[in-house]
């Protein structure tokens, strides 16, 4: 399957509470992340595509549409690949 979404390598996650973090040691950037966030970060884990982390939002956060999830999806996976967490 193609589109997986790999995480850079040394990222670290850390959860607190409602929050959690990730943290890239090679450029010492730091991206705090809400639930939502978490749930993707967790799915980026070179096994998923975009395709099953998109099915897996619209489940789990009851998102209206697909067309919905996935857009915010790209934005948010931009965010991170500028942030260097993830390899696209």
């Amino acid at each position: 399957m193609k589109n997986k979404i790999n995480p850079s390598s040394d990222i670290v996650l850390r959860e607190e509470g409602e929050e959690a973090f990730l943290f890239n040691p090679a450029s010492n950037n730091i991206k705090v992340l809400n639930n939502t966030g978490a749930f993707i970060w967790k799915l980026c884990d070179g096994k998923h595509s975009r395709d099953d982390i998109v099915n897996a939002l619209t489940e789990e956060f009851n998102v209206p549409s697909q067309e919905e999830a996935e857009k915010d999806l790209a934005k948010f996976l931009e965010t991170l690949q500028n942030g260097g967490f993830i390899n696209a």
